[in-house]
């Protein structure tokens, strides 16, 4: 009786940690992907950002428009040699 309970249990363990494991996968996968996301619209937005900068676009409008400050702005324009 008690070799079946531990056969249970140790089934139960390995079931329970399979399952951990893909569910860990799935939330891994998905921030990854969430991240990658966020990362890629900054990084269009930014390059929106520096075609407006190399157009003499005044920063009142850039700002308006992308929803950044006027100080973000000026980094971008700055690190890319723009400003």
């Amino acid at each position: 009786l008690n070799a079946i309970r531990e056969e249970g249990r140790e089934e139960g363990h390995a079931e329970g940690r399979a399952e951990g494991h893909a569910e860990g996968l799935a939330e891994g996968r998905a921030e990854g992907r969430a991240e990658g996301l966020a990362e890629g619209e900054a990084k269009g937005k930014a390059e929106i950002v520096l075609e407006m900068l190399k157009e003499n676009q005044p920063l009142d409008f850039i700002s308006r428009v992308s929803k950044y400050s006027k100080e973000k702005i000026a980094e971008i324009g700055r690190l890319h040699g723009v400003l």
